[in-house]
């Protein structure tokens, strides 16, 4: 049975994050993201089913169920502003690493999404 959890993705073209958003698009998560440029990276994910946007994408109607963001995204940054006042739990790609339980990651297993609470 797939979920239809959404996620969305801020600075998508980054390696790390990138990289998350191919793991949830596995896994059935309805994904978006947004970076600053168009890459290659951006296209191989719309490619693979993620809406990519350039520029910021106002969140409201995206509705997403988590936000996971770069670490070189500022805290000004417009959706992650707009992710905390719609009550979006938001977290940077190597603390949703950390919170994930630690032998899922080293033995390739999935990770159990339900450990990483979502929206309250």
């Amino acid at each position: 049975m797939q979920t239809h959890f959404k996620v969305h993705f801020i600075g998508i073209g980054g390696i790390g994050v990138s990289a998350l958003a191919r793991y949830y698009l596995a896994q059935g998560w309805k994904v978006s993201g947004s970076d600053l440029v168009k890459s290659e990276i951006t296209e191989a994910l719309k490619r693979s089913g993620a809406q990519i946007y350039i520029g910021s994408k106002s969140l409201k109607k995206l509705s997403p169920d988590l936000v996971v963001y770069s670490p070189a995204v500022k805290s000004d940054n417009f959706e992650l502003k707009d992710a905390r006042e719609l009550g979006i739990k938001a977290m940077s790609y190597p603390k949703l690493w950390a919170n994930s339980p630690k032998n899922t990651i080293r033995s390739r297993s999935p990770v159990r999404m339900e450990r990483v609470p979502l929206r309250q």
